[in-house]
């Protein structure tokens, strides 16, 4: 699937081997020439300690070309440092050892203490002049090789000739220009694009040198009543109050059956008047008269990303004074940024699923806040958004293939010392905006914050490439998909899946309404101070018990099968399917201990010679919420949570079930004393379910 050191097109071409080699030979020197900046390569009797779990691990800490490796001593641990991940380093130097603090991107920090005045400072040195490689030829992720087993390529993950299918399916309004094939139109969009039916590719040509970088209108979401969401950047107005027709034909032609739209301009009304001043601007009402303007203020980047220290220099206060905590938020700012954030996409969103309006989204550049607005609208508006796979393919299609230069803003952290005007965290606020959501609705994403965590993580300092680089068009030149992994990949992979999978997930098709108060957002404790709030064992243990819950049912289902079939003669074969199940309970975790259970009494019966087929649980019953068992938790439905009362013994309910001699699959439930899910109708819409209340956005 990846051509890691060659592109050639036939393996059997004497050509296409002295390129692989020569590919090989390059990757090799690359290898070498990152090496040799470090001037020590292996330390012993190292010490290390991290913010982030509290633990001190001792070891032999060894220097490669990409990351600091620390082997502990006693175990098999290990502890990566990627160069990439660095954002600062602080040497304090003693007598006869030295300590040096590394400061991360993603806010963890690693206190190595170092035998040897010398060798702490090589080591220090090293880290400090890796961490600026930023040629991103020469990262980690060009010489990643992954170890773990993947079903799909996630490079393929959105697919435009599938989008304008499911389009289609309800509209022929739309097709794919490939009008940017060459990036001659817009460098930071891709090569195909999806355009209205009736727009021909001079008009988007004339319209893309209307608008500041060739972003000429496109559309980013369709409603199910056919209202779109659209995003460019500012037209080129200027003080001349210039005007292009063909830019009016292309909005218009957006437009849904109520032919009618807002223009909805991140920027203030004073900033967008004065863009005028150096030749943007905004659309005028005269020529564009079917769309009405508003404005909000959503900051610049590099002004969010005074904020974000701000905020990281709060949450490494260790003072305890509270007055100087608060003030420390207060003057960050960053919740505000939140909340204009949710504030804006709750109000584009709005426009869309209750007018009926298509909203067309832009600041000056259309490729950072813009970007937020139209995302967050679609997690509003859009189940299939707050899925894994669907969230994934979002980032895709409104992060990556829009143009937002990760290169660029992702280069530096909030800890460095090297600040570039270029940085901002505006893929962190959108992340961090998922979140506030989430933690409103948790039972209406597929996903955990979990996946947020790492994402956040991902787009700083990552072995994939997905993040590196700053548009579609770099990514093609620099041959990203043929030589690194991506991101997609290793979180759809079988292995990884079920680590951001939310067992208390059950999909609501309805559109959700996020309070924007300011009393219903919350500090991201687990990302900014990690070290004070320990993962939460709550989803853990409603996955386990989930999972017992399908195992179960497969068990009762074999039961009641076996039994129907062979009367008493399948007692021997009942028994034999406890034993299995219990054997393979115990080489699990054992996190549900089970208890023997005194009251089964079961007759010696010959083995039944014919083979029967056994039963499985329908798909829906495998896919629902887990259904509490013999009063071992409660659930609230005012708090969304889970009361564990005990831990269940999930065999004994089923050796119960076989006493009673009640073997009719009609009955199982009513044995078991099982609640009916239709009963239960946990996050049902049509139940009056915390999330089927749908607060209007304030």
């Amino acid at each position: 699937m990846f051509s890691w050191l060659g592109t050639s097109s036939s393996e059997n071409s004497i050509d296409g081997e002295d390129h692989a080699g020569l590919e090989g030979l390059k990757l090799l020197m690359k290898t070498l020439s990152l090496q040799s900046l470090s001037q020590t390569r292996r330390v012993d009797e190292v010490w290390c300690s991290d913010n982030h779990s509290k633990s001190t691990t001792a070891g032999t800490l060894c220097l490669t070309g990409h990351n600091m490796i620390l082997y502990a001593n006693d175990t098999k641990k290990e502890v990566w440092i990627s160069y990439r991940n660095i954002d600062s380093v602080e040497r304090r130097i003693g007598l006869d050892k030295g300590t040096i603090v590394i400061k991360c991107k993603d806010l963890k920090q690693f206190s190595l203490t170092i035998p040897g005045v010398d060798e702490a400072s090589n080591v220090a040195y090293s880290a400090e002049t890796l961490s600026n490689v930023l040629d991103p030829h020469l990262q980690y992720p060009y010489f990643y090789r992954p170890k773990f087993e993947f079903s799909e390529d996630g490079w393929e993950l959105f697919r435009i000739d599938k989008r304008i299918a499911k389009l289609n399916m309800t509209s022929e309004r739309w097709r794919i220009s490939d009008i940017n094939f060459n990036f001659e139109c817009c460098r930071s969009y891709p090569t195909h694009i999806i355009v209205p039916n009736d727009i021909k590719d001079d008009v988007l040509m004339k319209a893309a040198k209307f608008r500041q970088g060739g972003r000429f209108p496109v559309m980013s979401y369709c409603h199910r009543n056919t209202a779109t969401i659209i995003r460019s950047s500012q037209p080129l107005v200027g003080s001349s109050n210039r005007r292009c027709k063909e830019d009016e034909k292309l909005l218009n032609a957006m437009l849904g059956p109520s032919h009618k739209g807002y223009i909805f301009d991140i920027r203030s009304e004073h900033g967008a008047t004065q863009a005028k001043t150096k030749g943007g601007g905004f659309e005028s009402q005269l020529h564009y008269s079917r769309w009405k303007r508003m404005h909000t203020n959503l900051k610049n980047y590099f002004v969010q990303q005074e904020s974000l220290i701000k905020i990281v220099e709060a949450s490494n206060d260790k003072s305890g004074n509270m007055d100087r905590w608060l003030s420390k938020m207060e003057s960050s700012n960053w919740m505000e940024y939140i909340k204009r954030s949710l504030d804006a996409a709750c109000l584009v969103a709005q426009c869309v699923d209750w007018d009926g309006w298509s909203v067309l989204v832009h600041g000056s550049e259309g490729f950072d806040s813009t970007l937020t607005v139209t995302s967050l609208a679609q997690v509003i508006l859009d189940p299939e958004c707050r899925t894994i796979r669907g969230f994934l393919t979002l980032i895709d299609q409104e992060w990556l293939r829009a143009g937002h230069p990760f290169g660029e803003r992702m280069s530096r952290g909030p800890y460095s010392n090297n600040k570039q005007r270029s940085e901002g965290p505006i893929f962190p606020i959108f992340l961090e905006c998922v979140f506030q959501v989430l933690q409103q609705f948790p039972l209406s994403f597929e996903f955990t914050s979990r996946l947020l965590l790492d994402l956040r993580h991902h787009c700083y300092s990552s072995q994939f490439g997905t993040f590196l680089f700053n548009s579609v068009q770099e990514r093609l030149r620099a041959k990203l998909q043929s030589k690194t992994v991506s991101l997609w990949s290793f979180i759809l992979s079988p292995s990884e899946f079920g680590k951001y999978v939310n067992p208390l997930y059950r999909k609501n098709n309805s559109v959700i309404w996020p309070s924007v108060a300011p009393q219903s957002l919350e500090f991201w404790e687990e990302y900014y101070i990690p070290d004070l709030n320990p993962p939460n064992p709550t989803l853990d243990r409603v996955r386990t018990l989930q999972n017992h819950r399908m195992e179960l049912e497969l068990l009762r289902a074999q039961v009641s099968q076996t039994a129907d079939t062979s009367g008493d003669n399948g007692l021997g074969n009942i028994q034999s399917l406890v034993d299995v199940n219990q054997a393979k309970s115990e080489e699990k975790s054992g996190a549900i201990p089970r208890r023997p259970s005194p009251s089964l009494v079961l007759k010696e019966a010959p083995q039944s010679t014919s083979e029967t087929p056994m039963a499985t649980p329908d798909t829906e019953s495998q896919s629902c919420f887990y259904v509490p068992i013999a009063g071992d938790t409660s659930y609230n439905k005012s708090s969304d949570s889970f009361s564990v009362n005990s831990q269940p013994d999930l065999l004994e309910d089923l050796l119960s079930f076989v006493n009673n001699g009640d073997h009719g699959s009609g009955s199982t439930a009513d044995a078991q004393n099982l609640p009916d899910l239709d009963d239960l109708a946990i996050d049902s819409p049509e139940s009056g379910s915390p999330e089927a209340v749908s607060p209007t956005p304030s």
